[in-house]
């Protein structure tokens, strides 16, 4: 009997694009997978997604998010976003989301640091309008604080792991999700969609100089059509004066990728913005920039000494790095009318509790935790020990014949002895 086939909608960051990880989990012999995923983005880079393929999303059966993570680091670290915009930005996303009356998944995933700043009410603005909306959950970040195992996934302090969960974990994931697909709840549906605009770099005027011819750029994950600025000024169009800048879409074009930056910027009558962007296909989520009748974007050739200018990576913005041009794919906007918020009340401490919550759905972090703890004896600093054991917890669904995590207890303590064997020759 062949079995039934779904269209699957994922949208994210690094989680969901690694290779091993969340996305081939998901990508089942019955399922078509969409990925609309982009490393180091936020719930607004999600909504620019959303409109950018409101077509597909209208004919999936399921639309999967994970955006916490990003927000809580948009706020801390790449953007240094206030907390009000992170907050706007999460709920027009859910907003949106909540139009098309689907079964829609939210995944919150762990962040295991304690230096962030206004991390659980991050989390909790996700958590009130996952309620409000009745989306379905799996709160991961909540089970690993109840259960104490924040630490174990965040090997020798190192940020990569603090913000990346193992990659055999959230395969496995991926599948109980769609053996699952059935069992999510459809979600309350919203007519009032959120009022936005993408404007194309291909599309905008040229009021300086002479435009170049777009192109294509891609890669094995990713295709988009860039313009490069380098001489010339381009105008926003008066018509979208009722509108403010929030997000900036860029691909800079580099022989060695993340070295190099590229800076654009963005003049009103009264203020103007520099905002660099890395040779990566990038989202920047920018504070709203109001657009009048004189908003103009243009390259920018300052160095850092000479400006106040924002780089949303940990690059150093060091002047023998930056390119002559900037390779921009389009900007996004929202209209003035959806900045007005309603306040409400944000725990800042306690988690909230999200009422249609699958953690049911997650694999057994409880036993993996025990046989570490067993073999490692708490110490969780061997990195090539721990890939180890990734693999083979990988391998544990497969192995269910051979005693399931029985046979992944074995495996560790056979993985333990050959390593501590290895360290002592």
């Amino acid at each position: 009997m062949d079995r039934k086939k779904y269209k699957v909608v994922l949208l994210g960051g690094s989680n969901s694009l690694f290779s091993e990880g969340l996305k081939d989990g998901l990508d089942c012999d019955n399922v078509e997978l969409v990925n609309l995923a982009l490393g180091a983005t936020s719930s607004l880079q999600n909504l620019y997604e959303i409109k950018r393929n409101k077509e597909v999303i209208s004919n999936c059966d399921l639309i999967i998010t994970e955006s916490n993570l990003n927000d809580i680091l948009n706020h801390n670290l790449y953007n240094k976003l206030d907390l009000e915009y992170i907050h706007l930005y999460i709920s027009l996303l859910y907003k949106e989301l909540a139009t098309f009356g689907k079964k829609v998944l939210v995944l919150l995933l762990p962040w295991a640091s304690y230096d962030y700043d206004n991390v659980e009410k991050i989390n909790n603005m996700h958590r009130i309008y996952i309620n409000k909306y009745g989306f379905n959950a799996i709160d991961m970040h909540k089970f690993y604080i109840e259960n104490d195992i924040l630490e174990i996934f965040n090997f020798k302090k190192d940020l990569f792991y603090v913000f990346h969960q193992p990659r055999a974990l959230m395969k496995e994931l991926g599948v109980n999700i769609i053996d699952s697909i059935d069992s999510f709840i459809q979600s309350n549906i919203v007519f009032d969609s959120v009022k936005t605009c993408i404007v194309y770099a291909d599309d905008m005027e040229v009021i300086n100089g002479s435009k170049t011819p777009a192109f294509v750029v891609k890669n094995s994950m990713f295709c988009e059509k860039v313009v490069r600025i380098c001489d010339e000024i381009l105008k926003i169009d008066d018509r979208y004066c009722s509108f403010r800048l929030v997000g900036i879409h860029s691909w800079n074009m580099a022989d060695d990728d993340k070295k190099h930056y590229s800076s654009l910027c963005i003049k009103n009558s009264n203020v103007s913005l520099i905002k660099a962007s890395v040779s990566l296909n990038t989202f920047n989520t920018i504070k709203p920039f109001i657009i009048d009748n004189n908003t103009t974007i243009s390259y920018s050739s300052l160095n850092p000494s000479e400006c106040s200018e924002e780089l949303s990576s940990k690059t150093s913005l060091n002047p023998k790095n930056k390119l002559s041009c900037y390779d921009l794919i389009s900007l996004f906007l929202i209209d003035n009318n959806e900045f007005k918020q309603e306040a409400i009340n944000i725990p800042e401490t306690t988690c909230l509790q999200c009422k249609n919550d699958f953690i049911n759905l997650l694999p057994n972090c409880l036993m993996i935790r025990d046989i570490l703890k067993e073999c490692l004896l708490d110490d969780f600093t061997n990195i090539s020990f721990l890939i180890e054991v990734g693999k083979a917890t990988m391998q544990t669904r497969k192995k269910w014949y051979k005693g399931g995590y029985l046979w992944l207890w074995y495996k560790v303590r056979k993985i333990l002895k050959k390593h501590k064997s290895m360290e002592t020759k």
